[in-house]
């Protein structure tokens, strides 16, 4: 089982909120293109799900293909979008 954890710190307090999430993690587009990541618990049947922006799922993209490929281009290329004339939606 994999996880992750969310960790708030509030401004000017270095006290932090912490809070786990647990459970085997999927990683996909939504029907927008926007990088989903969900944590399945196979435990209790529920899951948790992370939906990053357009512009964090951009940025995510530019450190992979920049960083963590040595140079080589990963395709993250998402197809089929039936998004007319959008450049975000909502969440």
């Amino acid at each position: 089982m994999t996880g992750a954890e969310i960790i708030k710190r509030p401004n000017n307090n270095f006290s932090s909120m912490k809070e786990q999430i647990r459970g085997d993690l999927q990683v996909s587009y939504n029907d927008w293109g926007h990088l989903v990541l969900r944590f399945i618990d196979h435990e209790d049947n529920s899951d948790c799900l992370i939906v990053l922006t357009r512009a964090a799922t951009d940025r995510v993209k530019s450190f992979v293909n920049e960083h963590l490929n040595e140079g080589k281009v990963v395709n993250l290329h998402v197809n089929n979008l039936c998004i007319d004339k959008l450049d975000d939606i909502p969440f």
